[in-house]
């Protein structure tokens, strides 16, 4: 409700009125204490739109940790454990994700671009969960070049298939 409050007075632009609450929703939620992160990705929004960049790159921060230490818990557990917790890790990459989109709308593009960098780190470390083949989620990884299937990587994509002149 809060959130909704903010964005309908930053519309009507009471610039000031919007500060404030966004100010004693982070009083009365810290972000440390509250859980429900993905409700605190708005006043990330919100400190930006009222003039507040300090306060939004330091709230993304707190909300990046966060994701960053569940991330990095999950990335070290065996991959078996892993396919047990998909249900935490993908939401916890998306909600990061839209953390940097953020970043991105309100054109904070030094540290949309930084923090980018970041996170698909963080991807990679979940990426064989975002394979185009569900078979391969059955096995763990390989770090064995000789037993990695590269037939996707040598694949010509359609777009340039269209461009390449086939001999008569």
């Amino acid at each position: 409700n809060l959130a909704r409050l903010t964005e309908a007075l930053i519309d009507e632009n009471k610039i000031d009125k919007a500060k404030d609450i966004i100010n004693i929703a982070m009083e009365n939620m810290p972000v440390e204490h509250f859980g429900y992160y993905a409700f605190v990705e708005p006043f990330v929004d919100g400190y930006y739109k009222v003039g507040e960049t300090e306060k939004a790159r330091n709230l993304f921060q707190k909300l990046k940790r966060i994701y960053q230490e569940r991330l990095d818990y999950f990335a070290n557990l065996p991959f078996d454990e892993q396919r047990l917790f998909l249900d935490e890790i993908i939401p916890d990459l998306e909600a990061y994700s839209r953390n940097i989109d953020i970043l991105i709308t309100n054109q904070d593009k030094e540290n949309a671009e930084k923090e980018t960098l970041i996170f698909n780190e963080y991807i990679d470390k979940f990426d064989r969960f975002y394979r185009n083949d569900p078979m391969e989620d059955l096995l763990p990884p390989s770090s064995d070049p000789d037993l990695i299937d590269s037939t996707s990587m040598d694949a010509i994509p359609e777009e340039v298939k269209d461009s390449v002149a086939v001999p008569e």
